[in-house]
């Protein structure tokens, strides 16, 4: 018997009255005669079919943003039962039944399209009734959302900054665009597991797919660069469910049809909030109509999801050089230590003063020669790597590819221009400036070991000034205070 079906009457008979309550499904009946000499060969299947009530399996959507009088919006709603109906309607002051004609197709259908609507119709609701053989009709919740770029996107310049903040929940902020299959969604969620404040992007993804999903920034003009860099914090949670493999990653275009892939990994476990930072010298880069996208790509059997915060696109910093001397240096713990090159790194006549850290990063070989001294509590670290830690601008780069003598500027080995305590810290501490009556502002930059930029402040000027390290890990920090002409740096501890 099917399984909900109940014989109610006849049991042991050849006539039987079979009872399909709410619960039954559809299925097959057979039957066999039983008497003493034992049971009968059983019947061929007799297939019973029964009708089922409208249910809603996936709710509409709020589809990508798109221009006034100028793209196709759609609304799909996913539903089991038997004989379906559709009816989409729209929310203005009251829901209202839509009919195809005008900017409307399929009204009657699963798939309701809205063809270049006028700027009018921003903000507009939808949602579909779905009715059957059997009652009750189910419903759709109404919150997909009709969303209209009022005027024209024109190319962002750089540096593009997108933190969603102040965007609702389920949004996208203006001129971003998606790309999504059925099962899964992006939108502005009130949550920080990447690691920024409030809010951040979410991509919610339902089980059993196997489609591709893109957020799509807009345009940005990098016209005359070669080289720009992508930084975002994101976080991953992983479902371990049996045989879903996926990809995430970054792509990039400069026409919005061919897309080419800069950065991807294929997770095996959740990733934890972290900052990922992509440099881009594809041919995309060169183009006033670049444009990236964050994807993810393949089969889930379990629920997941993304969250991305505080994206950042950028020129890169002045190039690596391929070949770097460094010679005649005596490095105090007042100066960043982070020196890196293509291929070689020749060190001579170089001593590492206690107290001080000095990275050393080449693609090829790194020679440390004669006169090199690394005193007591002192540290060097050099290794080959292609992951380069960055030089502070206060450091002379080379963009072309032949060697260098880097040299330290006069006023950061000379001026003290601050004070930091206390020091070590576990995360707050104050910057006293003094020695600045030449000029009315300075900039104060945290940099970590590997010269990426963590903090940036513009103060007043002389006078006690309060940081705080506490959300970033413990590490030596290169604290570095610009005051008109002159510089200087130190170190700060974070236990």
């Amino acid at each position: 018997m099917p399984e909900g079906a109940v014989v109610t009457d006849g049991s042991g008979t050849n006539l039987i009255t079979v009872d399909f309550g709410s619960s039954a499904v559809s299925g097959d009946v057979f039957v066999y005669g039983e008497n003493e000499c034992g049971s009968g060969m059983t019947s061929p299947a007799f297939p019973l079919s029964v009708n089922s009530a409208p249910e809603i399996i996936q709710q509409p959507i709020t589809p990508g943003v798109i221009n006034a009088g100028d793209g196709i919006a759609t609304f799909e709603v996913m539903a089991s039962g038997s004989s379906l109906n559709y009816q989409w309607q729209e929310f203005i002051t009251t829901w209202e039944n839509i009919n195809d004609g005008g900017v409307y197709s399929g009204a009657n259908t699963a798939v309701l399209s809205i063809t270049d609507p006028p700027a009018g119709m921003n903000g507009y609701y939808y949602r579909c009734i779905v009715t059957g053989l059997c009652e009750p009709p189910a419903i759709t919740d109404g919150l997909a959302q009709l969303i209209i770029q009022t005027t024209p996107c024109m190319a962002f310049e750089l540096p593009f900054i997108e933190d969603f903040e102040g965007l609702p929940e389920g949004g996208l902020p203006e001129c971003w665009s998606v790309e999504e299959g059925s099962n899964g969604s992006w939108g502005v969620n009130n949550s920080s597991n990447a690691g920024g404040a409030l809010p951040e992007m979410k991509l919610g993804i339902t089980p059993l797919f196997d489609e591709a999903f893109m957020l799509i920034s807009p345009e940005i003009n990098t016209e005359e660069l070669s080289v720009i860099v992508v930084e975002f914090r994101h976080a991953l949670d992983f479902s371990e469910a049996p045989g879903q493999e996926y990809t995430i990653g970054l792509k990039t275009t400069s026409d919005g049809v061919i897309w080419n892939k800069v950065w991807s990994i294929t997770p095996l476990a959740d990733i934890a909030a972290e900052t990922v930072q992509i440099a881009v010298s594809n041919n995309d880069v060169a183009s006033g109509q670049f444009r990236f996208a964050f994807f993810f790509d393949g089969y889930v059997t379990d629920h997941s999801s993304w969250w991305l915060d505080d994206i950042i696109a950028n020129e890169a910093s002045p190039e690596i050089p391929e070949n770097l001397s460094l010679n005649g240096f005596n490095i105090s713990s007042l100066e960043p230590g982070c020196f890196s090159a293509t291929k070689t790194i020749n060190v001579s006549d170089f001593t590492i003063l206690a107290g001080a850290s000095v990275e050393l990063v080449a693609g090829e070989k790194i020679t440390l020669g004669a006169g090199t001294v690394v005193e007591p509590g002192a540290y060097l670290l050099a290794h080959i790597s292609d992951t380069w830690c960055s030089l502070p601008s206060s450091m002379l780069t080379n963009p072309k590819d032949e060697a260098i003598v880097a040299e330290m500027p006069k006023a950061l080995i000379r001026e003290e221009l601050f004070a930091a305590y206390p020091n070590p810290t576990n995360g707050t501490f104050f910057i006293e400036l003094h020695n600045n009556n030449e000029v009315s502002g300075s900039s104060v930059e945290i940099y970590d070991m590997v010269g990426e930029l963590i903090q940036r402040h513009q103060v007043a000027g002389k006078g006690v000034y309060k940081l705080n390290l506490s959300d970033s890990p413990p590490g030596i920090y290169i604290i570095r205070v610009q005051c008109g002409e002159k510089m200087t740096a130190g170190k700060v501890v974070r236990y």
